[in-house]
This record gives C-alpha cells, structure tokens and sequence, in this order.
C-alpha cells in the first residue's frame, strides 16, 4: 500500500516538474521575463536561472524513476519548492504584482498570491512525503 502510495505521489511529482521544465526550456524568453519580474536576481543570475532550473526540473523528474536517484531527485525537488514558496511569499509581502513563471505562462495575468501558496505548499508537502519515504526504503534496504 505504502509502495502504492509512493509511485502515485512520484506520478504526480513527475509529471508537474517534467512539465514546467520542457514549458519553460521551449520559452526561456518568457520564463526570463517571469523571473526579472520577482526583482531578486541580477541580470546575469536570472539569465543563469532562466537555463539551469528549467533543466534541473526536468533531470529530477525523470530521476525520480532510478532508485539509486530517487531520494536525491526527492530532496532537491523538495528544496526547489521551499525556495520556490519562499520567494513567493517575499514577493508578495514586497507587494508585486508577478506572473508566478511556474509553467512558463506569462500571459499578463496575475494569479492571486494565496492560491499560488496554497499550490506551492501542496506541492512542497507532496516532495517532502516522497524523499522521507525513499529515504527510510533506502535505510532500510541498505541495513545489513
């Protein structure tokens, strides 16, 4: 059952983070856009970002179907999402007006910062679940 669990929880995981990654590598001038507009970043930094977390995306989602890569994938998806919520919590303190850039959809329409905490966290709650179970199945397994 808990196995179960676990490969519908990677399903999920997989399938959003594979997604926004490829939205945004097809379009990282728009995921550039989206993130200059969080103004946390130089120009250079969001350049760098506008390439290497769309990639790190998807190499993790696709990770997470190796055992020997899951916990890691797991763990840096899940570090991902805390910064990801952390970023747009600050960004909405500071009081702008953003397109989230999660799925490399800047169309000009803002989505209202609570919903996008409550998906974030969602989302972040889901990554925790899946790197604390693989990492107590790997424990388990590599225990003599």
């Amino acid at each position: 059952m808990i196995t179960a669990l676990s490969i519908v929880l990677r399903v999920v995981l997989c399938a959003v983070f594979a997604y926004a990654g490829i939205v945004k590598l097809i379009g990282p001038a728009t995921f550039f856009a989206d993130v200059q507009s969080y103004r946390f970043l130089s120009r250079e930094l969001a350049i760098a970002v506008t390439y290497f977390i769309p990639a790190l995306e998807v190499v993790c989602a696709m990770a997470l179907w190796l055992p020997r890569y899951r916990v890691s994938a797991s763990a840096i998806l899940t570090l991902l999402l805390a910064a990801f919520t952390i970023l747009l919590a600050i960004s909405w303190v500071r009081g702008l007006d953003i397109t989230c850039g999660c799925f490399g959809n800047s169309d000009g329409n803002r989505t209202p910062y609570p919903l996008l905490l409550v998906r974030d966290l969602a989302l972040l709650a889901l990554a925790a679940v899946v790197f604390a179970f693989e990492r107590h199945r790997t424990r388990r397994i590599s225990l003599p």
